[in-house]
């Protein structure tokens, strides 16, 4: 099953509301400029493989994880 820009957004957005993290939390500890992490998780389109490193990062996880609950997510839909 492949995945998406919009299912890797979906697994980050879900990983922010489980640890209570907002969009303005995740773009003051990543330093990605606040709409342009907006748009990125609205719409999935043009995440950088940087943006996507940062975000784990600050999530506690990998991009490889991001990637993996974007799969899981997408095999249970």
């Amino acid at each position: 099953m492949a995945t998406t820009g919009k299912g890797i957004a979906e697994a980050i957005q879900k990983r922010m509301t489980e640890q209570g993290v907002s969009v303005n939390a995740l773009h003051i500890e990543t330093g990605i400029p606040y709409n342009t992490l907006k748009g990125r998780l609205n719409t999935g389109h043009n995440l950088e493989v940087e943006e996507l490193r940062l975000i784990a990062e600050a999530l506690g996880a990998t991009p490889y994880d991001l990637w993996a609950d974007s799969a899981q997510m997408a095999v249970m839909t």
